[in-house]
């Protein structure tokens, strides 16, 4: 879903595949005065965005992956 890089969940613009050659990018961001967001550095990369995606699960026990890994087969 979020190959090729670099693309981003519209929800969570955290949550995406970023790939090495951004760190440029990145470093002037957080280096400069302006907006310091990953929208910011989604939108400077040209990384693509990713919607449809209403809930991004919590797995943190073998049960939720399962769980997760039984909802995304549905």
């Amino acid at each position: 879903m979020l190959e090729p890089a670099p693309s981003y969940l519209a929800l969570q613009p955290v949550i995406g595949l970023w790939p090495v050659s951004a760190i440029d990018t990145i470093q002037t961001i957080l280096r400069g005065n302006g907006k310091q967001s990953m929208q910011s550095l989604a939108f400077d990369v040209g990384a693509r965005l990713i919607e449809g995606i209403d809930r991004i699960p919590n797995v943190n026990t073998r049960d939720d992956l399962k769980d997760l890994r039984r909802l995304l087969c549905e």
